[in-house]
């Protein structure tokens, strides 16, 4: 699995959203530490979309199959569990990026994923 275009087009739609996003956050008037990912909000978003993208059934498997396989394209991989405590903290920018990178786009870029469209059925109520 090649990375990099993906990555690319995560970290293009980050550096654009991340400013207006963090200036959106609430806060609650006191100062906070801002402590530095060891990952960025990029290289997480990634991962994230590479798992549905693959045939692993858990993210722990897909995440320790990255950790062996792929170390040379995320160097600074923290453990599964930091990993994890991580990951709340993404979905918004995450479904951000989903919504404009697949609506927007004329062809709609493959995950690999099966296309599922339910039929639609009307309801009568009698």
């Amino acid at each position: 699995m090649d990375f990099t275009e993906l990555y690319v087009s995560v970290d293009d739609f980050w550096q654009n959203f991340c400013v207006a996003y963090e200036q959106q956050l609430l806060t609650d008037g006191q100062r906070r530490r801002q402590r530095a990912w060891a990952l960025s909000v990029s290289e997480s978003m990634t991962i994230q979309i590479a798992f549905q993208a693959s045939s692993h059934r858990t993210f722990k498997h897909f995440y320790l199959h990255l950790q062996c396989q792929y170390r040379r394209d995320f160097p600074q991989l923290v453990s599964y569990q930091r990993f994890v405590e991580w990951m709340p903290q993404v979905p918004l920018p995450l479904l951000a990026y989903l919504l404009i990178a697949y609506t927007r786009q004329p062809k709609k870029p493959s995950l690999g994923l099966r296309e599922y469209a339910p039929e639609t059925q009307e309801l009568t109520l009698a």
